[in-house]
């Protein structure tokens, strides 16, 4: 992998700069890293969905569902380069809109 080399700079006021040298290899290790850690979440996120499909609906509680949405949204807040995040993305969507629906069984019943 070839070694690559950057300066990043901020200007903070009229004669201040602020100035990091950074190398891309210890990025790329890094990326690597956190799809690793994405890919484990993911897969955590898959268990606790299931244990989730297992119970009982009228066991459910709004706690359970929230946890379950949260684990599939720290995979692409760790990285959004991971090749689970289009999984998880359609995951938390699924989990939006069943509760829209549910939500608008609910307010058809009141009226």
């Amino acid at each position: 992998m070839p070694l690559q080399f950057g300066l990043f700079c901020a200007h903070f006021s009229r004669s201040s700069y602020s100035c990091a040298f950074f190398t891309g290899v210890a990025r790329a290790d890094n990326s690597s890293a956190r799809r690793k850690t994405a890919k484990n979440q993911f897969e955590r996120a898959e268990k606790e969905y299931q244990a989730l499909e297992a119970r009982p609906e009228k066991d459910r509680s709004l706690k359970d569902y929230t946890s379950v949405l949260n684990a599939y949204r720290r995979v692409y807040l760790i990285t959004p380069r991971a090749a689970e995040v289009p999984a998880a993305l359609n995951q938390v969507a699924g989990f939006i809109a069943s509760w829209a629906i549910s939500l608008m069984k609910n307010i058809t019943s009141w009226l």
